[in-house]
């Protein structure tokens, strides 16, 4: 028998038991949709954070963070001033270096007003020009804040989409420039507005210069009554590196740069952002093999259905089996065609399964948040239809021998 000839009786056979096919055909179907919609889910959450990771600063990105000093050097901790602008000076002269950030900020937030609105931000910084590089930020429309800014210490103010919007709501923001808010009750003079990144947290930020944020709200430190003078600590230093793959000589590089600027003291570290990387890459391999998992069982459980119903289907067949075989059908054509038969069963339970498939990621691009939004591939859907016909042929395989192996006269003789 043809292959083409086994495909026709395959539809011929799903035609003359239509609510049996339908039954047997229902796993196949939410196989296929559960692995596209798995697919579509782990490539959004895919997609979402590399974009993500790239919007913080990517590999190229380095904290430097305060650290406990090992226990050799406890005698002599006091002798580092901490982290301080010294630092700042000193890594800019790196040659792996590109910018060097420092930030002060406000450590419970502060309230940014304009005529009786208000908004409140955790992300209020005292910053230097610097900043735009290594925050990846671009400026929409304005300027940003110069050298003459720090030297003379002017209020002005730049801000991300989230707090104009909420400050001045849809007004143009060339009209905007100029304006007079209140920081923390300080008036600030608006001269730029940050490029929208579609993230909560990067567009709710604004920086003022750094010595202004200094001068203003960190020129007094008054402990128990006593004002110890004005806090010289700078919050956060952030580097960027020239090149990912020289990661390792620049962190010992910076490393031995601020052990000269604390005075032999380590009592700092970095952190990059190449562990989480890895991390958060391994955790979608294993919710995607998770998911895989779960769908393969689902396409098992359907192949298994196919085999009982082909099992069933040739018991009911066993005298046409005979007849064929008396009058010259061979057993490899035989085995074709119960094969074929399965095949048609897995292949129409697989393009169902991917108009489910489509509609439950359609489903879930609703549900689920602008940050994880499934996506879906080509190569998904091919996939998971072929896993559907590569099942439904595995299933057929031992109804096929099974049918193949029968013995022509005592198939005849079967009632």
């Amino acid at each position: 028998m043809s292959i083409t000839l086994g495909i026709i009786e395959g539809f011929r056979e799903v035609w003359t038991h239509k609510f049996r096919s339908l039954l047997t055909g229902i796993g196949v179907v939410l196989g296929v949709a559960s692995l596209m919609t798995m697919f579509a889910i782990t490539n959004g959450q895919a997609i979402s954070f590399r974009k993500g990771f790239e919007l913080w600063g990517g590999v190229e990105k380095v904290f430097i963070i305060d650290r406990p000093v090992p226990e050799e050097q406890e005698s002599i901790r006091d002798q580092s001033p901490g982290r301080s602008y010294a630092d700042v000076i000193a890594l800019r002269k790196a040659p792996f270096i590109e910018s060097v950030s420092p930030e002060i900020r406000l450590k419970r937030g502060g309230a940014i007003e304009y005529q009786g609105e208000k908004f409140y931000s955790r992300w209020i910084r005292g910053v230097e020009s610097a900043f735009l590089d290594v925050e990846n930020y671009e400026l929409e429309v304005g300027r940003f804040i110069t050298e003459f800014d720090q030297q003379s210490r002017t209020r002005v103010i730049v801000m991300g989409r989230q707090i104009k919007e909420i400050l001045f709501g849809q007004q143009p923001e060339e009209e905007l420039l100029g304006k007079q808010v209140l920081l923390n009750g300080v008036k600030f003079r608006v001269i730029g507005f940050l490029k929208p990144f579609n993230n909560r947290f990067k567009d709710s930020v604004a920086v003022v210069p750094f010595l202004t944020m200094q001068e203003l709200f960190f020129s007094s430190n008054v402990v128990k009554g006593v004002d110890l003078g004005p806090i010289r600590r700078v919050d956060r230093i952030i580097v960027k590196i020239r090149d990912a793959e020289l990661l390792d000589d620049s962190l010992e590089q910076m490393r031995n740069i601020l052990l000269q600027t604390h005075n032999g003291v380590e009592d700092f570290g970095f952190r990059t952002s190449e562990g989480w990387f890895e991390t958060v890459e391994s955790s979608v391999k294993g919710v995607r093999l998770s998911g895989f998992i779960v769908s393969g069982i689902t396409l098992i459980a359907a192949g298994v259905g196919i085999t009982n119903i082909m099992m069933a289907s040739i018991r009911e067949r066993t005298r046409e089996i005979g007849v064929r075989r008396s009058i010259g059908a061979g057993q490899w054509d035989i085995f074709v065609q119960i094969c074929m038969e399965a095949l048609v069963l897995a292949a129409l339970g697989g393009i169902a399964g991917l108009g489910v498939g489509f509609a439950m990621v359609d489903l879930f691009k609703e549900m689920l948040s602008e940050y994880s939004v499934p996506v879906l591939n080509s190569q998904a859907v091919v996939i998971s239809f072929i896993a559907s016909v590569f099942i439904g042929f595995l299933a057929g395989v031992a109804p096929a021998i099974q049918a193949s192996q029968m013995k022509p006269i005592e198939a005849l003789r079967f009632e």
